[in-house]
């Protein structure tokens, strides 16, 4: 990340609940990982320790905003979502996940999502779509 505080400024000041980052367009069946957060710094952070897997494996990707957070819903923690491309294998992704937050601490306290599988402390996933393609809401 080039400009950490430019960064924390855009998720301060952005009034949409995420800032979405191009990545590649071919995750239409529906695999993504959510990782946990309470604070834009967490956010950061998250960005900064998985920046160099996400552009690696050129994933879409989008990160949660202060206005997100500030909603206080059961959405307001999912601070980065992972759009997974086909043919990549959500378990064996979430390891790298978790590998590159070792010692991450902005998830600790927070409980298993609805309608998501935890894989470790802050990491979770699920396929946001049925056998027709149609999106399965969280």
């Amino acid at each position: 990340m080039e400009n950490r505080q430019e960064f924390i400024d855009l998720l301060t000041n952005t009034t949409g609940a995420f800032v979405q980052v191009e990545g590649s367009t071919d995750w239409s069946d529906g695999w993504k990982i959510s990782v946990q957060g309470h604070t834009v710094e967490d956010a950061v952070e998250l960005v900064e320790r998985l920046g160099n897997l996400l552009s690696g494996t050129k994933v879409y990707f989008k990160v949660g905003t202060q206005r997100l957070i500030d909603a206080k819903s059961e959405q307001s923690t999912k601070l980065l979502t992972i759009y997974l491309p086909k043919n990549v294998d959500t378990r064996s992704y979430c390891e790298l996940v978790r590998i590159n937050l070792e010692g991450y601490k902005g998830a600790d306290d927070i409980e298993e999502k609805r309608s998501y599988t935890k894989y470790a402390p802050g990491i979770f996933y699920r396929n946001d779509r049925d056998v027709n393609g149609e999106y399965i809401p969280a």
